[in-house]
């Protein structure tokens, strides 16, 4: 049996396909194959169970330039999501390019479905959080893309080649 590459190899490998967008808003999808603790910034330690996760960004200077953030290693941690994403597994990123803040309605939108980490990437905002939690990527992925369309935006897929999204 192949071994998998690397995550940071897999990181590399989804940010090499990522097109050229404008400004707006993102979702990094990525899953934990096992649970942790792991220390985020000002929230402290907080678990994380297994499963696949949604990060709900914003990039009002470009799309294009934010990603590369997100698919590197941190050199030093910024965002609550830089303590995170390392640990897990790529599995898409959905862009919706937009003139306006729409990464809010965004995070709502998915709030109704999904567990919410509390405060995760909401400092600057009165959102529950911004990273969601669900058993099946499929899933997940389906509902982001439905949430990006809620606010009138077209979705941009990029699907990372290691993890074929499949329904348990």
């Amino acid at each position: 049996m192949a071994r998998r590459p690397s995550i940071r190899r897999e990181w590399r490998s989804i940010g090499a396909v990522l097109p050229k967008l404008g400004p707006g808003a993102y979702c990094v999808l990525f899953e934990l194959d096992r649970d942790m603790t792991i220390r985020t910034g000002r929230l402290g330690r907080v678990d994380y169970q297994s499963g696949v996760y949604a990060y709900v960004g914003s990039a009002m200077k470009g799309i294009s330039s934010r990603m590369p953030h997100h698919v590197r290693p941190p050199v030093r941690p910024h965002w609550h999501i830089d303590y995170v994403r390392p640990k897990g597994r790529p599995v898409a990123i959905v862009a919706a390019e937009s003139d306006t803040r729409v990464e809010c309605p965004i995070a709502r939108y998915l709030a109704d479905a999904f567990d919410v980490a509390k405060g995760f990437g909401a400092s600057d905002c009165s959102c529950s959080g911004h990273l969601f939690r669900g058993q099946d990527a499929s899933l997940l992925l389906d509902a982001v893309v439905d949430a990006v369309r809620s606010v009138g935006r077209q979705p941009n897929v990029t699907l990372s080649e290691w993890a074929p999204l499949r329904s348990e």
